[in-house]
């Protein structure tokens, strides 16, 4: 894995999305603004299996849901957005994948 400083505060990517959609920079567990990790692997972004409340895949083959991985700087709390969401609305406002 790797890793990404996100300010909310920023220019572009995953900070400009989140302004716009009206998400705050303080952590919704700390209440803290101590920034965000963005977590990646050498794939790209990070993909959530999808699962039945028992464990199973919830589909056949597996499956799993693309998703934008931050890390509070201060307390570790993970929070995900829905990466498809977020192709679309760079799509609509003419940026670049990151």
């Amino acid at each position: 894995m790797t890793d990404e400083h996100v300010a909310i505060d920023s220019e572009g990517g995953i900070a400009s999305y989140m302004r716009e959609k009206g998400v705050s920079g303080n952590c919704p567990a700390c209440g803290q603004d101590a920034g965000w990790l963005r977590y990646t692997s050498k794939y790209g972004d990070v993909s959530i299996p999808v699962m039945t409340p028992d464990g199973q895949p919830l589909i056949i083959g597996g499956g799993a849901l693309p998703t934008v991985a931050l890390s509070c700087n201060n307390c570790g709390y993970i929070m995900l957005f829905d990466m498809r969401r977020y192709r679309e609305w760079e799509k609509d406002n003419g940026g670049k994948p990151e």
